[in-house]
């Protein structure tokens, strides 16, 4: 007998490896069968017969991730693989608990009450907890792999596109149908936090359409890789040190920072600001507007996030315009610091709190008797560029705007409206995209303003676009020591790196030249419309901003894609898509002579 279990141990120990393979797979195909039926729920009108039927699937989809969940504790639940396991645990025990109730089972005569659209809906949302926990692990072990990062970053964006693209092509979605062009679009513009709208957006969308493109634009804001390595790392905690590595590069840029602290501080920041700004939304529209409890919540979420992402998406007709809004003055400021929280950026952010904190313990220090103690580089560079460029901007467009636009845009305003206006039209044109006047009726000056705007943008890592505020002080510095004569670029006591400055010069460059080749081949495919809108529509694009002069729903399907692969390439970046695809040198061991080369 002891022979017998000797054998049947060795002959599973040989297997090993091959059945925790076979049990991913499994894991894998489950998960994407379960998003699959989640998508069908949501995109169509289920019969009860069609539940049923599918309430079957979910049966063997649940009795065969608890083989597997079994089969990964049994294997990884060993002193010589030390892997954790509690998320293992985790899963089973909502597997079996489910299970129990699913089945029927009379040892627990509770379950026997739960009707069978509770159990059909708790057993798709366990079963939606495991896919999600699962394709999380599955693409923190891609980036385990030696994998370019920046590849990685934007195919995520792209695989969500094309997620989000069939979720809103689905017949729950809209009130009569949409164009696979206009899902597209849409999609696009709300994954990549730009605001166009080739359709109507509140007289074509339902509330599931809108609320997929709530999390759309949430997911985009935050990045595919934000949300699915904050799942991996805080429900698997198995992570590798290169997809380590890989994470903070994407999400940060910065591979000192400590990981878990960096997207709980992410997600945390998030949640936090955009839920205090749903609050404040609804504190001043809710007398305001002829909706249920239910509406008006959904109406102060939505522009809470879409604010904060710097989307620019309304749930309403005429956007921030909409005559029952127009004259809530502390709505525009609520939505204004929610776009500038937004488009600071999340490493900025987080040094602005740590260096709040710093100041506050040093405050009590001083008021319990104790010696005031500074530490050194409270603020690091790229805090000061950020936060001094994004002042002086705000602080241009809000004069510029209440001095020529008092009488123009903004003449419908009076008093501290007029004031708070002017401050709102200097914030949202820097990839926001919200209006709260007519785009079409600015004068030539103001048209120029506004798209120079545009093109600045927000701060990197933030969920804003354009070229980015610290490219443009890169680029004012460098002009600056140029004509002064000094060879190098300066910026609070650092000489900055000659690679940031090159990649800075490149960001401009191609900027420029996705301007204007989008500029040319839609003036090629619309020659009726004015090109002074068409240049409007391009920047605002490419910047992910959001802002139109009312030609997007009249163009045709090749000008929409044109525009499309504009909010694409503006959100991840011209640099970083064109580095995405082209293969890097392997080291040079060499240098030519240097020589300079006649400018001017």
């Amino acid at each position: 007998m002891k022979y017998l279990l000797y054998r049947i141990r060795v002959f599973f120990s040989k297997i090993r490896s091959s059945l925790l393979i076979a049990s991913t797979w499994i894991a894998f195909f489950c998960s994407i069968i379960t998003l699959l039926i989640v998508g069908y729920n949501i995109g169509f009108n289920v019969s009860q017969d069609q539940k049923e039927f599918v309430f079957s699937i979910l049966k063997i989809i649940l009795l065969a991730l608890s083989i597997v969940s079994v089969l990964r504790i049994v294997y990884k639940h060993d002193r010589r693989v030390r892997t954790k396991t509690k998320s293992e645990w985790l899963s089973l025990a909502l597997l079996f608990f489910t299970a129990l109730g699913v089945f029927k089972i009379d040892a627990i005569a509770l379950y026997s009450m739960i009707p069978f659209s509770w159990s059909y809906w708790i057993v798709i949302s366990v079963l939606l907890y495991f896919a999600l926990v699962e394709i999380s692990g599955d693409i923190i072990a891609v980036l385990a792999k030696e994998a370019n990062p920046l590849i990685i970053f934007v195919v995520s964006f792209l695989l969500l596109i094309i997620a989000g693209t069939t979720l809103l092509m689905l017949p729950n979605s809209t009130y009569s149908g949409i164009t696979i062009v206009d899902a597209l679009f849409t999609t696009t513009s709300a994954v990549c936090v730009t605001g166009l709208n080739c359709v109507p957006f509140d007289q074509t969308f339902t509330i599931s359409g809108q609320i997929i493109v709530l999390l759309l634009i949430q997911m985009g804001g935050l990045g595919v890789v934000t949300i699915t390595s904050f799942f991996a790392l805080f429900f698997l905690k198995g992570i590798t040190a290169n997809s380590e590595f890989m994470i903070k590069d994407i999400v940060a840029g910065n591979r000192s920072a400590d990981l878990v602290s960096l997207l709980r501080k992410i997600i945390k920041l998030t949640f936090v600001v955009e839920f205090v700004g749903a609050i404040c939304i609804y504190a001043f529209t809710s007398t305001h507007l002829n909706m249920g409890f239910s509406g008006k919540v959904f109406f102060s979420v939505f522009h809470s996030v879409s604010a904060f992402c710097n989307a620019g998406f309304s749930t309403l007709h005429n956007g921030l315009a909409d005559s029952r809004i127009i004259d809530i003055g502390p709505l525009y400021l609520v939505i204004s610091v929610l776009v500038i929280v937004g488009g600071i950026g999340f490493p900025i952010l987080s040094n602005i709190v740590k260096v709040f904190h710093h100041k506050t313990r040093q405050f009590f220090r001083i008021l319990r008797g104790r010696k005031y103690r500074k530490y050194v580089h409270d603020w690091d560079v790229s805090s000061i560029v950020v936060i001094k460029t994004t002042a002086y901007l705000l602080l241009f467009g809000s004069i510029y705007f209440f001095v020529f636009e008092g009488n123009g845009i903004l003449a419908q305003f009076k008093g501290g409206d007029k004031i708070i206006q002017a401050f709102f039209h200097s914030v949202v044109p820097r990839t926001a995209g919200f209006n709260s006047t007519d785009t079409g009726a600015l004068t030539p000056v103001t048209f120029i303003v506004i798209l120079f705007l545009m093109w600045i943008g927000a701060a990197p890592q933030s969920t804003g676009g354009g070229i980015k505020v610290t490219t443009f002080a890169l680029m004012v510095r460098n002009f600056s020591q140029l004509l002064k004569g000094n060879d190098r670029v300066e910026l609070f006591g650092r000489e900055v790196s000659p690679i940031s400055v090159t990649r800075a010069f490149a960001t401009i460059s191609l900027s420029l030249l996705f301007i204007a080749l989008a500029q040319i081949a839609i003036i090629s495919i619309e020659p009726a419309l004015d090109p002074q809108k068409i240049i409007f529509e391009v920047v605002s694009a490419i910047s992910t901003v959001g802002l139109s002069m009312g030609i997007t729903t009249e163009l045709q399907p090749a000008s929409k894609l044109v525009l499309t692969i504009l909010m694409f390439v503006g959100r991840v970046g011209v640099v970083t898509f064109l580095s995405a695809f082209i293969r890097a040198p392997k080291g040079q061991r060499y240098k030519y002579p240097k020589t300079d080369i006649m400018i001017s």
